[in-house]
């Protein structure tokens, strides 16, 4: 089983902070197609409402950039990338990174009331946030077993076979699988 969860048009990989599903402001944002920080805006006026530790957490910026390096997808907006980490540019934002937690998530959405923000909320609670695990590690031995696999069994089989996304597979065969298109005949 693939670890990305389809939330209506989009695939998003779920991101874990502490064991938890998490999910951060901007994301809130690029998901329910709201301009930038609108999501901040909600959390900042009903933080006082809210629980640290259990409707959101800070995460310092050292937690947070080791995650991004390690754990976390890379930088770009959604599909299998959907996690946005710190700046890498000199003197870039040190600042904590919120990450809401389910109810967390409701609490800061509470006042959007339109027709796709229920939509989406409904989704993400019913998939996204019901992940109970983060996605397995990959090692070195499972990296050899794809690339050993990837010919007879093409990127979808091998997906399945080790319980992985294909992008996953894609990602770690890229030269398998551009040595194996180099070996195919460009017209039939």
């Amino acid at each position: 089983m693939g670890s990305l969860v389809k939330i209506i048009d989009r695939k998003v990989a779920p991101v874990f902070y502490r064991k938890r599903p998490v999910i951060t402001l901007s994301q809130v944002d690029e998901l329910h197609n709201r301009p930038a920080n609108t999501a901040g805006k909600s959390f900042r006026r009903h933080r006082s409402r809210m629980i640290e530790g259990k409707d959101f957490f800070s995460a310092p910026y050292e937690e947070y950039a080791a995650l991004t390096r390690h754990n976390m997808p890379s930088q770009n907006a959604f599909g299998a990338t959907n996690f946005v980490g710190p700046k890498k540019a000199k003197g870039g934002s040190r600042v904590d990174m919120i990450f809401l937690t389910e109810t967390g998530y409701v609490m800061v959405i509470k006042p959007f009331n339109d027709d796709l923000s229920w939509a989406i909320m409904r989704e993400l609670v019913d998939a996204y946030f019901k992940k109970k695990e983060p996605p397995k590690p990959i090692s070195a031995e499972e990296v050899e077993g794809f690339k050993a696999d990837l010919p007879g069994l093409g990127t979808t089989g091998t997906a399945r076979k080790y319980g992985r996304s294909t992008s996953t597979i894609k990602k770690y065969t890229v030269t398998e699988r551009a040595a194996m298109a180099g070996q195919l005949p460009l017209f039939s």
